[in-house]
């Protein structure tokens, strides 16, 4: 008969703990990008973004026509020079952008309030970042305040609290709607940008959910995140990750309720 939710998770965690051990580098290491280092990366991928597509145009249309006849007419230097430069960029700025992709949608790393807390520590709660997931309401996926939020393994069921975003269709209609309509009534628009960050609060709200095991499918831990799909009450699919700090405990309270309730596994 499985026993407690302790019991499990201490019956369990030594039998895994030397072939985790064995693994190099162990399963919880996951790269994770600073704030300051992501919006640095970001900007650098917008400036190589912006020479691809530069190169594209240079190819396209400012190529001189001897380039399209080939060989057989005359090719003048400035041209030749152009095309060298053109393909410098496009192959450059291609393989800056490949190269950045890993790190631009890596978890942002950061350091949760409580410090660090043993590995072996049961039941306290996680600080994590949500992550949009589906297509439907999610958690929160900002890389604010708001897309903080803790999750805590109970006995028999996973504990989520944060901030539930509107449906992304919603989201998009009262943006349309606070963009389109002031601007007929009142010839006067609110940007873009504003109403979508107006849109982006209407709807959220606070709340503090328990989800079964036995409603949670679809389990997938990569590194410090976790993402699944719960059957149960919404949101219907969540991701989070937790700070590397926190990835050896995360792994540990999973173990017991992936015991208890096998399809997780």
């Amino acid at each position: 008969m499985i026993g407690t939710y302790a019991e499990v998770r201490s019956l369990i965690w030594p039998a895994t703990r030397s072939l985790i051990e064995s693994t190099t580098p162990p399963p919880w290491h996951q790269r994770q990008t600073s704030y300051g280092m992501k919006v640095l990366l970001t900007f650098v991928a917008i400036l190589l973004a912006s020479l691809l597509a530069v190169s594209v145009v240079m190819w396209i249309f400012l190529m001189p026509d001897e380039i399209a006849h080939g060989p057989a007419r005359h090719v003048a230097l400035s041209s030749i020079i152009m095309g060298v430069v053109s393909t410098v960029m496009l192959v450059g700025s291609l393989f800056g952008l490949i190269k950045l992709w890993p790190y631009l949608v890596a978890p942002t790393g950061f350091q949760p309030s409580y410090g660090v807390i043993p590995a072996d520590v049961a039941g306290h709660p996680f600080e994590v970042v949500y992550r949009r997931a589906g297509r439907g309401r999610s958690m929160s996926a900002r890389n604010s305040r708001r897309a903080r939020g803790t999750v805590r393994f109970d006995a028999d069921s996973l504990l989520i609290d944060g901030y539930l975003v509107p449906h992304p269709v919603t989201r998009l209609c009262v943006a349309l709607a606070l963009t389109i309509v002031p601007l007929i009534v009142l010839k006067i628009g609110l940007g873009l940008i504003p109403a979508l960050r107006v849109a982006s609060y209407i709807g959220c709200e606070k709340i503090t959910r328990p989800i079964a095991y036995s409603t949670i499918s679809d389990l997938s831990v990569q590194g410090c995140t976790v993402t699944f799909t719960n059957a149960g009450v919404v949101p219907k699919r969540v991701s989070f990750f937790v700070s590397a700090p926190d990835g050896e405990r995360l792994y540990r309270e999973l173990q017991a309720p992936m015991l208890l309730f096998p399809m997780l596994s």
